[in-house]
């Protein structure tokens, strides 16, 4: 999908963990793919929500479902 930013146009994608592999834009790395592991009062580990650690020039930063991913102008990666 292609949005407007004023004025220019941008490419975005909304971040919906389970999606095909098929409908994943190539900008997308698979490696910025995590989740956060909650831990029970027992110390027991469970697995948490889906996310993504996109790395951007101020470090990086986390995207949770729902999130759009945006690619700039240059090529560079950010979650909105």
């Amino acid at each position: 999908m292609k949005y407007r930013k004023k004025p220019i146009v941008i490419e975005a994608w909304k971040f919906e963990p389970g999606m095909p592999p098929q409908m994943v834009p190539g900008w997308i790395s698979v490696g910025w793919y995590a989740e956060t592991i909650d831990y029970d009062g027992n110390g027991i580990a469970r697995r948490g929500r889906s996310i993504m650690q996109i790395p951007t020039l101020e470090g990086a930063m986390t995207a949770e479902a729902g999130d759009y991913i945006i690619k700039g102008i240059k090529g560079e990666v950010y979650p909105c």
